[in-house]
């Protein structure tokens, strides 16, 4: 093999091409292919379940988060084995990756894969970037795919009536090592809020509607088969955010920037309050250092988008009244 350029840019471009192929051949990539609904399509998008029912043809090949995706699958694989392992030499009843199917009242089935099952325990593992926000909310898909799970898994007889649910959120990124645990107790009246999102996607089918549309815009584009036809008509005309996983986001992505800020503020205190001293705390060691001065030259910075969230001053038309702030949840590792 020569080595070059050349042949870095073409290694480059194939190993992307075997990650997209791997991740668009899944096993539950193929099932959306062939318009199968699963227990994670459920809590996502509405208008997405609806054309899935209906067996629309795809209008849009996704272009973004196949690495994402690739990663998640990998980490996930090997981590649920590894937990299995552990259990399974303490003598404990453990299962990766069982097979499960649940008929809800108003007649949709769904068929999907726990990824692991120890005792009377269903635990899924989910990879993201960053803990913010699931730490402080975690995301209603996850909860209701493993109260999926968990209710298939009493019907067949696995689990007794008491079962317990657990996420487990991975940091993607590496930069958080401990995951984030959130578990509950499994409730049956769990699945009502389920069947009532599921029937707003039939009574859109009974009348000839279109449903929900419930991702924004750009993530359609990146990660929805159906984007072309779905959303290629809509404008960036944007409304209330109502989506209590995306008001999670923005509260912690608010309440960050005022740590940072209160950080910086934190410093600059302390700093004055060290001014010209050196030495040693026995645990830091205290020095200033004195930079001179550089000219930079003039520079030409790329185009960025970028983030901006601030309070609305005064009532918002159409807005719902505040949210009560309850813990939702009891947690392992955190609060909802």
């Amino acid at each position: 093999m020569t080595l070059g350029a050349e042949t870095a840019d073409l290694l480059a471009t194939t190993i992307k091409a075997v990650i997209d192929d791997s991740t668009n051949n899944s096993v539950r990539s193929k099932q959306s292919k062939n318009h199968v609904l699963g227990v994670s399509d459920i809590g996502g998008c509405r208008e997405y379940v609806r054309r899935m029912i209906v067996a629309e043809p795809f209008s849009h090949e996704p272009d973004g988060y196949n690495l994402a995706s690739f990663v998640g699958t990998a980490v996930g694989d090997h981590i649920e084995r590894a937990v299995a392992r552990w259990y399974q030499d303490k003598g404990l009843d453990a299962e990766t990756q069982l097979s499960v199917k649940i008929a809800l009242p108003n007649g949709v089935v769904l068929n999907g894969h726990p990824d692991l099952v120890v005792e009377d325990v269903v635990v899924d593992f989910k990879t993201v970037d960053g803990l913010g926000v699931v730490r402080r909310h975690p995301r209603r898909q996850h909860r209701w795919q493993v109260t999926l799970y968990t209710a298939a898994l009493m019907l067949q007889g696995r689990l007794t009536d008491h079962p317990t649910c657990v996420l487990v959120y991975l940091d993607r990124s590496g930069e958080e090592t401990t995951p984030h645990v959130v578990m509950w107790e499994y409730d049956s009246r769990d699945l009502d809020e389920i069947v009532d999102w599921i029937d707003d996607v039939i009574y859109a089918l009974a009348n000839n509607e279109e449903a929900s549309r419930d991702k924004p815009r750009d993530w359609c584009f990146a990660c929805c088969p159906f984007a072309g036809a779905c959303r290629g008509g809509d404008s960036d005309v944007t409304g209330l955010i109502e989506d209590e996983d995306f008001i999670a986001a923005v509260k912690t992505y608010r309440e960050a920037g005022e740590r940072a800020r209160q950080a910086e503020r934190d410093k600059k205190a302390a700093a004055s309050e060290l001014s010209g001293l050196s030495g040693s705390t026995g645990e830091f060691s205290v020095r200033w250092i004195n930079v001179g001065a550089t000219v930079v030259p003039e520079q030409v910075r790329a185009a960025y988008s970028r983030l901006d969230i601030r309070p609305i001053r005064g009532p918002v038309v159409g807005a719902p009244p505040p949210r009560e702030e309850t813990d939702e949840l009891s947690l392992t590792g955190g609060q909802a």
